[in-house]
């Protein structure tokens, strides 16, 4: 939960350094990377430890019902 909402606060600080005006957005490209380097570990860290349990937690899901899951949280 804590990696959410540091996750949240860098995305919502590259947002208004991007968007508002009233900072200089030299900095928002590392904040952009770091929030994208977050989330690409923590859907690593997931998959990982899925594959390692043997998918104990989403084996019971058929593919479509992992594809529909992927869609609307991938």
């Amino acid at each position: 939960a804590l990696m959410d909402v540091i996750e949240t606060v860098l995305s919502l600080t590259y947002l208004r350094l991007v968007y508002l005006k009233d900072v200089p957005p030299r900095s928002a490209p590392i904040y952009g990377l770091s929030s994208a380097i977050m989330t690409f570990s923590k859907s690593w860290l997931f998959f990982s430890q899925q594959y390692s349990c043997n998918y104990c937690d989403i084996g019971h899901n058929g593919k479509k019902g992992i594809m529909t899951w992927l869609f609307f949280n991938g």
